[in-house]
């Protein structure tokens, strides 16, 4: 179905699938989506779309408008800066390519986490992890903290990241990511719009966060996800002036990922409510 102007309903631009860290499949989620009356949907799995076409399909047949989407981590230091980009070309040669990288990196990453927890005394393996997230194609961390999980190792994901796998873990081991700048040309160059994903994990001041932002608009920043299940009343206030002051447009996601993160569920955007598209400024971009 196509639409080229928003009009009103439940939106959730900020959802994952099984092809990164969530635990449902597309399908699975695009039909959640439904019994949750959302009627805008985005899938923006962490660094890959391998879900985006069957979820854009099964969009289809459930009557849900949709919208490509991806979230990219970039390098940031005191925090955690992810890009989301919306309406990408899904077959944009330059952001496939750009995409293998970033797995590549990803892999490494992994190889270097499972060889110091193995040092710790901690037996995991790759071919563990792999077999437990069969379906995924993007493993990652959350993957990594599963299987601790499941070993008895740790009692909850909390602590699998305090413990071994966050900044301060035993076994932590930094994320070979893109600079802002190569993130946001990535996204523009197949098409789509660079949007600051729950610019809380950023953990700036608000004046820091002012000056930061120009920075980022500077490189091509289009929007902000104002409405986000992390976010508090007053932080969206914060960031809805900030989007207005600079011209640029708000986006609403619950950042839901499934079991790994059963406090958020889809649709709730903010304060465990859903948010109406017409509470956002007009997106520059068509559902399908």
């Amino acid at each position: 179905m196509g639409d080229s102007s928003q009009k009103n309903g439940i939106v959730d631009l900020h959802v994952h699938t099984n092809k990164s860290d969530g635990t449902f499949s597309p399908l699975e989620v695009v039909r959640k989506a439904k019994s949750k009356n959302i009627k805008y949907l985005s899938i923006t799995d962490h660094d890959t779309i391998d879900g985006v076409k069957a979820a854009q399909s099964e969009a289809k047949v459930q009557n849900i408008f949709f919208i490509t989407g991806i979230e990219i981590s970039a390098r940031y230091e005191g925090g955690t800066l992810h890009i989301l980009g919306y309406g990408i070309d899904i077959k944009n040669a330059f952001l496939l390519n750009k995409l293998k990288s970033l797995q590549s990196a990803r892999k490494n990453r992994n190889d270097k986490i499972i060889t110091k927890l193995n040092t710790l005394g901690i037996s995991i393996s790759k071919n563990s992890i792999s077999k437990a997230s069969k379906s995924t194609s993007s493993l990652g961390r959350p993957h990594i903290a599963n299987q601790l999980l499941k070993m008895g190792i740790v009692k909850d994901m909390d602590e699998a990241f305090l413990k071994f796998l966050g900044k301060e873990g035993k076994a932590f081991v930094d994320k070979e990511i893109f600079t802002p700048e190569e993130t946001i040309a990535m996204i523009h160059r197949a098409g789509g719009n660079a949007v600051l994903a729950h610019p809380k994990t950023l953990n700036l001041s608000k004046p820091d966060f002012k000056k930061y932002l120009i920075k980022l608009i500077a490189i091509g920043l289009d929007g902000i996800e104002v409405y986000s299940s992390s976010h508090s009343k007053s932080q969206i206030e914060f960031y809805l002036n900030q989007v207005q002051e600079n011209g640029l447009f708000s986006t609403a996601g619950s950042d839901f990922h499934g079991s790994i993160k059963p406090e958020t569920q889809l649709n709730q955007c903010f304060n465990n409510q859903s948010i109406d598209i017409k509470e956002l400024s007009q997106l520059p971009f068509n559902f399908q």
